[in-house]
């Protein structure tokens, strides 16, 4: 029963192809100091976010600043910036923050929540090229607040977004012996690939061997350059031109046609379903592994 609810699985095998994966990343990167009359800091930002077509939002990032004030050293810093957004050429983030002040009396810590607004004068918008870098900082807590906003003298800041599509790469690889209902033996050897990326023709390569006997006759299939391929993760479905090899008593006889082969890796079983047509001569098998393994799967 378990080896018929295989190949019935191959059997009705429809395969979608794979969706691929695009992201649009959004993010800033800075580092320097930044000043106005009354104050001068150190800084540095580095926050990105990804937005990709199956999955929620993602946004990681860091944020030091460094100061002297009237009451002592002080410093914010954050590892956990958990909002970004964008717009042109300019960045708000946020997230918890500790914010540090050194003096004389000792050292004071509070949490808080910084917010930081990074613009890119120099940005990829050429309307505003021209313009300064500009820092605007603001910690929040219960027991004070803080800000800061100025122009970048040292360093820069920029602001960059792009579209990021990662390649899909899908694979069928297997090897070793199946049976059939009528416990005829056949070996097998495949390692079949497909790599999809973005702005490059689809990329597929593979081979497949086979190779079976009964009543004195051994048949053997070899596909050299694998011309179709499909997968959904679990059963994988592949073909092309093919050379069957015949010898018997009579002889060796070589036809040149077309395989079809449908695997199926699966924690049940793996199965295979191998078809081999030519003019006048067919031949087709159906069967469980019984020693070695098929897998089926796919990254990126």
């Amino acid at each position: 029963m378990r080896k018929s609810l295989i190949l019935m699985g191959l059997a009705l095998l429809a395969l979608p192809s794979v969706a691929q994966e695009c992201c649009l990343i959004e993010g800033v990167n800075g580092r320097g100091v930044a000043a106005n009359d009354q104050q001068r800091v150190g800084f540095s930002l580095f926050a990105v976010k990804a937005t990709c077509e199956h999955d929620h939002a993602r946004v990681r990032g860091t944020f030091a600043l460094q100061t002297m004030t009237e009451r002592g050293h002080l410093s914010i810093e954050t590892d956990r910036i958990l909002r970004l957004e964008r717009d042109g050429n300019t960045v708000a983030v946020s997230g918890p923050a500790v914010l540090t002040l050194r003096n004389r009396d000792g050292e004071h810590r509070v949490l808080g929540v910084v917010h930081v607004v990074a613009h890119d004068g120099a940005g990829m918008d050429l309307a505003a090229a021209g313009e300064s870098d500009a820092l605007a900082v603001h910690f929040e807590s219960r027991d004070m607040n803080w800000d800061f906003r100025g122009p970048v003298v040292e360093g820069n800041i920029e602001v960059f977004v792009r579209r990021h599509c990662e390649c899909q790469v899908q694979f069928a690889r297997g090897r070793g012996v199946a049976a059939n209902e009528n416990r005829q033996h056949a070996a097998f050897d495949f390692d079949v690939v497909s790599r999809r990326c973005p702005e490059q023709e689809p990329q597929l390569g593979g081979q497949f061997g086979f190779r079976t006997a009964s009543d004195n006759r051994s048949l053997s299939i070899m596909m050299r350059d694998v011309a179709a391929f499909e997968s959904d993760g679990t059963n994988a479905a592949f073909g092309g031109p093919a050379v069957a090899v015949i010898r018997s008593r009579d002889g060796t006889r070589e036809i040149r046609g077309v395989v079809r082969v449908r695997v199926h890796d699966g924690e049940d079983g793996d199965g295979i379903v191998v078809l081999f047509e030519a003019e006048n001569f067919r031949f087709a098998y159906e069967g469980r592994v019984v020693r070695g393994e098929i897998v089926v799967g796919s990254r990126g």
